[in-house]
């Protein structure tokens, strides 16, 4: 079965994703998906909160694949940093948990809505709509925040731009 975790990294929460098709003759279909709510505390401590959670996401769902929504680059500098570390003690932790998943690919937040949605400037709202249109199988078509339905979407685009 071939599946992809999607990660929508955040300071704050990471939202996450995995979509499966048994065979490609199958439409891709929703299998799980939650948000992982960072603790307060020092940096270093969330950098390894990150790791050890998506570790033991990628461990439960052993993922053949993992597509991660790249940094949104806004005016400040100092939060696109902090955010460029936490990306990278996720994409480690998930690396170090699979050591097998033979693709890793981040893409950037305009090509998710552009892929998802069909417009690189859509709302998150729009997004959430999408995916669960597209997957027709969220449990009571909600999502905890749009870092969980974010995370879908790369997914989603993932499916779409390389399966």
């Amino acid at each position: 079965m071939n599946s992809i975790l999607g990660i929508d990294p955040s300071t704050k929460s990471i939202g996450w994703g995995v979509i499966s098709r048994p065979s490609p003759r199958i439409k891709w279909g929703y299998t799980d998906s939650g948000v992982i709510e960072v603790p307060e505390g020092p940096e270093i401590f969330k950098l390894k909160y990150a790791f050890d959670s998506i570790g033991d996401i990628v461990r439960k769902h052993r993922p053949r694949n993992i597509a991660i929504e790249g940094v949104f680059v806004g005016l400040n500098k100092k939060t696109a940093l902090w955010q460029s570390e936490m990306n990278g003690a996720i994409k480690v932790g998930a690396y170090k948990a699979s050591c097998c998943v033979p693709k890793v690919v981040v893409y950037a937040p305009r090509l998710v809505k552009k892929t998802v949605v069909g417009d690189g400037k859509s709302t998150k709202s729009r997004v959430a709509d999408a995916v669960i249109e597209y997957l027709n199988q969220k449990p009571l078509n909600r999502f905890v925040d749009y870092n969980e339905s974010d995370a879908l979407a790369a997914a989603i685009t993932m499916a779409k731009l390389e399966f």
